[in-house]
C-alpha cells in the first residue's frame, strides 16, 4: 500500500490508519493515493487549536481542550468595543450632522461684540463684551466646567498694538442634569455674556479700529455633542486723542458686571 503524504511528510500505513481513525477528514471512498490533507506554509502560521496534541489523541483537539478566554483577553475585548463603538458614534453625529439631523456646530453659538466707550480715548480703560446667543435646545460648557474632560468655553482676544487685556469676566453658568451624564454638568444655556477688561496705551493707533476676538466652545444636547468649534468676532472701536472725552455705550450690558474673574488670556 503505497505511503501516506501529510504536511510534506510520507507516514506509513499504519500511521494513515491511526489518522483516519481520529479524524473522519482523513478517510476517503476512492483510495489512499487520494487522501488529500492541506499543508500550512510554515508551522508558526498553525492556529494552535489547529495544531496535533497528543492529549486529545489526534491532529485537533478535543472541545474540552480548547482553553477559556483569560481575563486580559476579555479586557481587551471590552476596550477593542468601547473604541469601535466610540468611532460609530462619532461617525454617526457627522453624518447625521451631514444630513441635517444635528446642525453645524459653528451655527449653535451667535456671538457679538460691544465696546464699553466710543471713542475710546488713549491711556484709558475700557471693555469689550461677548454677547453670545445659544440655539434653543443646546448648551455650551461653562468656562470653568464640572467635569475636568468637558471642553471649557474660552473667549480671547487678538494682539493688538497699543491694546494690553486686564482681565476677562466670565458668567459662572448653571448646574443641570443629562440623560448623557452621571451627574448634573455647569452649562451655559439661552445666552451669556462675557467682558474682557483692556486699556489703550498712548502708542495705541488712531481712528476707526477692529479687535478680532475668538471664541472657542463645545455645544451639546441631551443626546450627543457636536465637535468643538471656534468662532471668529470682531470689536469696532474708533481711537481718539488722550485727551477726547469718552461717551458710555451699552450701559445695558457694561452694567452691573458679573462676579465671577479670570485673569487676562485664561
Amino acid at each position: 500500500m503505497n505511503p501516506l503524504l501529510v504536511n510534506g511528510v510520507q507516514h506509513s500505513n499504519r500511521q494513515a490508519t491511526s489518522c483516519g481513525e481520529t479524524l473522519s477528514v482523513c478517510h476517503s471512498e476512492r483510495s489512499e493515493e487520494s487522501l488529500f490533507v492541506p499543508r500550512a506554509r510554515k508551522e508558526t502560521e498553525i492556529p494552535r487549536f489547529a495544531r496535533n496534541d497528543k492529549r486529545s489523541g489526534g491532529l485537533f483537539p478535543q472541545p474540552e481542550a480548547i482553553r477559556p478566554v483569560t481575563n486580559r483577553g476579555h479586557r481587551a475585548l471590552c476596550l477593542l468595543a468601547g473604541f469601535v463603538f466610540l468611532a460609530l458614534a462619532l461617525l454617526t453625529v457627522n453624518a447625521a450632522a451631514q444630513n441635517g439631523a444635528y446642525p453645524a456646530a459653528a451655527s449653535v453659538l451667535q456671538p457679538q461684540a460691544y465696546v464699553s466707550l466710543q471713542p475710546v480715548p488713549r491711556d484709558h480703560a475700557f471693555e469689550i463684551a461677548v454677547v453670545a446667543n445659544i440655539s434653543p435646545g443646546f448648551h455650551i460648557n461653562a468656562h470653568e466646567p464640572s467635569e475636568e474632560y468637558l471642553i471649557p468655553t474660552k473667549v480671547t482676544a487678538d494682539n493688538f498694538p497699543g491694546i494690553s487685556v486686564v482681565e476677562t469676566i466670565y458668567p459662572r453658568g448653571v448646574m443641570r442634569a443629562f440623560r448623557f451624564a452621571k451627574t448634573p454638568l455647569r452649562v451655559y444655556e439661552g445666552s451669556f455674556t462675557v467682558r474682557i477688561k483692556l486699556r489703550a496705551t498712548g502708542s495705541a493707533p488712531l481712528g476707526p479700529q477692529k479687535i478680532g476676538l475668538t471664541v472657542g466652545y463645545q455645544a451639546c444636547n441631551q443626546d450627543a455633542c457636536l465637535p468643538p468649534t471656534k468662532l471668529p468676532v470682531t470689536a469696532n472701536l474708533e481711537i481718539a486723542a488722550e485727551d477726547t472725552p469718552a461717551h458710555p455705550a451699552h450701559a445695558e450690558i457694561f452694567s452691573p458686571a458679573p462676579a465671577k474673574q479670570s485673569p487676562a488670556q485664561h
